[in-house]
């Protein structure tokens, strides 16, 4: 009898495991201890299971994030001076060019004298090279014995077979 009794508890609790997946979980929470069903306590309460949506699960709608572009038409290429200091015993400029990402191109750093006729100006050229949203001209770095005491403008041009620009003049008093 013992047997018998731990038989059917077994089949009665693999039956409602089977069925869990058919009923409802508040069907299953209604078996009493013997496997049998207990009455319901409100009348309201639905004996079928709820159907589950079909429709397929919506993936996010794709962000559009600004993509650098490859190429600037001729003139479009917006030059910018970061760094204009005398550091140790050079006159140093740093440049970029703003949302254009391309490598082949040419920075020339310029330095003209502003208070003095007399001084050619200066000449510096680079490859520039291209980093995650811009074209980088590095640092130019200009031996202070290069230059009078006074007064200099810096530009930077960047040019290559797609894009060109000139910065802003940017002024760097050096002196002796």
């Amino acid at each position: 009898m013992k047997h018998a009794l731990a038989r059917t508890s077994g089949i009665v609790l693999a039956t409602a495991v089977v069925l869990g997946g058919c009923a409802s979980s508040e069907a299953l929470h209604e078996l009493g201890a013997s496997g049998t069903p207990v009455p319901s306590s409100s009348a309201s309460e639905s004996a079928a299971p709820t159907p589950a949506p079909t429709a397929a699960p919506q993936s996010p709608a794709p962000t559009s994030s600004p993509t650098p572009q490859a190429s600037l038409a001729l003139g479009d290429a917006p030059v910018a001076i970061t760094i204009a200091e005398v550091h140790g015993a050079n006159l140093e400029i740093a440049a970029h060019v703003d949302g254009l990402v391309e490598q082949g191109g040419t920075c020339t750093l310029t330095l003209e004298r502003t208070d003095a006729a007399s001084d050619a100006p200066v000449s510096v050229e680079r490859d520039a090279l291209p980093d995650a949203a811009s074209t980088t001209c590095g640092r130019f770095a200009v031996p202070l014995g290069d230059l009078a005491s006074g007064t200099w403008t810096a530009t930077v041009t960047y040019a290559s077979d797609t894009a060109y620009g000139v910065s802003d003049e940017v002024a760097v008093e050096v002196s002796a």
